[in-house]
């Protein structure tokens, strides 16, 4: 009798649909911003990120954080940018500025 085989599904709990690897720099600073007129509330993003965004009383999206994005909510914004069917949201970065002394020193 031939030898059985064990197969190991691959995980389904991967993120779908594109996910954009927005590449930050040491030091930066990163945003979310949201096209309020783009968004139809389908409600991906605070599926997937729920600790960056919430649904507004019509179900639209609103950012949960506000000012700069910390750096642990970073993977789930990126995922959660990439998944939006509207193009609604986007991440901002920018490096912090150096002070000028700093720079001329």
């Amino acid at each position: 009798m031939p030898a059985m085989q064990t197969v190991v599904p691959r995980s389904r709990e991967r993120p779908r649909g594109r996910i954009r690897n927005v590449g930050q720099a040491v030091g930066s600073r990163m945003r979310v911003i949201v096209d309020l007129a783009r968004c139809q509330g389908h409600g991906r993003c605070y599926d997937l990120a729920p600790d960056v965004f919430e649904p507004d009383d019509r179900g639209h999206v609103e950012v949960a954080v506000r000012g700069d994005l910390p750096p642990v909510l970073r993977t789930d914004a990126e995922i959660a940018v990439g998944n939006c069917p509207e193009s609604a949201l986007r991440l901002s970065q920018s490096v912090p500025k150096t002070s000028t002394k700093a720079a001329r020193s």
